[in-house]
């Protein structure tokens, strides 16, 4: 029995590694694929101190001697500065200790009879007591690592439903069984060793469920930058039509004028000027009608709002445009978040009346910096409605990924994203840096 609890107060030491390895991974890359054996010495070293040479080593040593060897293998592990990752060792110690108060208190409210075993390493309280906790440590970095990936919208409603379910059932199958091994083990050591091994259980099927999830993260992740790519490859399309028409059609000018002036000469030469003066007014007439209007300096943000435009104007939508942005500028990223925005916008409009459709599109330069406001107007707060941006569309697989596309590049390029309403429009904001 004696070599099943050590057993369990060395799985203990290796799950507290493997709980700091992930906190800290939620801020900092890995620098080195080569874990595993060096948590495994951590876990050794943690158990030593705390389990063999508990009487020749006082608590207070003991820890500082155990922060010490973490420090040095999370720096091993992990890129970063030596300040930064010490202090999240630090904080992870202060979540240890959090979670094992939380869990303490759980336990008493519980029943009290057992409260004094849980220091005792021989005892199920004790292992009811580091399972429990380090559980809780584990659902905590979980949700913690994925409200630092909300902004990419990895944090699916799936996702979402399936671990809150599932992370509620276990505790309540954790709990459960501990009622009923403080009520009824103490008569039946049998029963103990269900409940333990219950419990036991249930951690490890936590361990698969998280890594279920976060291979379902990874799936959602490529089926996002799948569906990006496509609408990067849309839009390239598009801006390609654009400036090939135009192309097209300034070849064509070049190709006719020497014709045009030698007809003109003959003409003139017959002193037919009404007709040459009637030819000139018909042809710039012509040329008005079909030129495309130039928005913008820049040629390939030029192309695109050439392209809204004449969609915008199929649908009756007004649109307003102020823009500045510099002749050279180039990134992609950028004119596929603004393409997507301005796509939103023409989607939100053809839902009003006619009279009422109108859009504003606005890009400045300020401090080195590049900012796109695009604003449509609503009947209704948009942010109040539908404040997460669901899609309305029977297809949720392949449509209301604009939005998510959007803050997928805004953050690639370190950008900030911002969502408002005022005088009866709704906005987005984007920032991004020019260089």
């Amino acid at each position: 029995m004696n070599i099943l609890f050590n057993f369990i107060e060395f799985f203990a030491c290796f799950l507290q590694e493997v709980c700091l390895f992930l906190f800290v991974k939620c801020f900092h890359e890995r620098s080195t694929n080569f874990i595993f054996i060096p948590m495994l010495a951590g876990s050794a070293l943690s158990y030593l101190l705390t389990c063999v040479l508990e009487h020749q080593l006082d608590s207070i040593p003991a820890s500082i001697i155990g922060v010490i060897f973490d420090v040095f293998l999370i720096h091993l592990w992990f890129t970063g500065s030596l300040l930064s990752k010490t202090l999240l060792i630090v904080i992870y110690n202060i979540l240890d200790i959090a979670c094992g108060t939380l869990t303490y208190f759980v336990f008493s409210c519980i029943s009290t009879t057992n409260i004094p075993l849980i220091s005792v390493q021989p005892t199920a309280t004790r292992v009811y007591f580091i399972l429990s906790t380090y559980l809780l440590e584990l659902v905590f970095i979980y949700y913690f690592k994925k409200y630092r990936q909300y902004k990419s919208s990895l944090f699916t409603e799936t996702e979402l439903y399936i671990s809150l379910i599932f992370f509620f059932c276990d505790f309540m199958i954790m709990i459960g069984t501990y009622l009923l091994y403080a009520k009824m083990a103490p008569y039946s050591i049998n029963l103990a060793i269900v409940c333990c091994s219950i419990s036991a259980f249930m951690m490890i099927c936590t361990f698969f469920v998280l890594l279920l999830l976060h291979r379902l993260s990874i799936k959602n992740n490529e089926l996002l930058s799948q569906e990006i790519f496509k609408t990067q490859i849309k839009e390239q399309k598009k801006l390609l039509k654009s400036q090939h028409q135009q192309a097209a059609l300034t070849q064509y000018l070049r190709h006719d004028l020497k014709n045009i002036l030698l007809n003109y000469q003959i003409l003139l030469n017959d002193c037919k000027t009404e007709e040459v003066k009637k030819d000139i007014e018909e042809r710039i007439g012509l040329i008005s009608s079909n030129a495309a209007p130039n928005y913008s300096d820049n040629s390939v943000l030029n192309s695109l709002l050439q392209s809204k435009l004449e969609t915008c104007n199929n649908n009756h939508i007004t649109v307003t445009i102020r823009t500045f942005m510099p002749s050279d500028y180039h990134n992609m990223d950028l004119f596929v978040i603004i393409s997507n925005l301005i796509d939103n916008a023409i989607e939100a409009e053809t839902k009003l009346e006619p009279s009422q459709r109108e859009i504003g599109i606005h890009t400045y330069i300020d401090n080195n910096q590049l900012g796109v406001i695009i604003r449509n107007r609503i009947e209704e707060s948009v942010l109040k409605k539908n404040p997460h941006f669901k899609t309305e569309k029977p297809d949720h697989v392949n449509h209301g990924i604009g939005l998510q596309s959007v803050r997928y590049y805004v953050e690639k390029n370190n950008g900030l994203i911002d969502f408002f309403e005022e005088n009866g429009f709704f906005g987005v904001h984007i920032i991004v840096n020019l260089s």
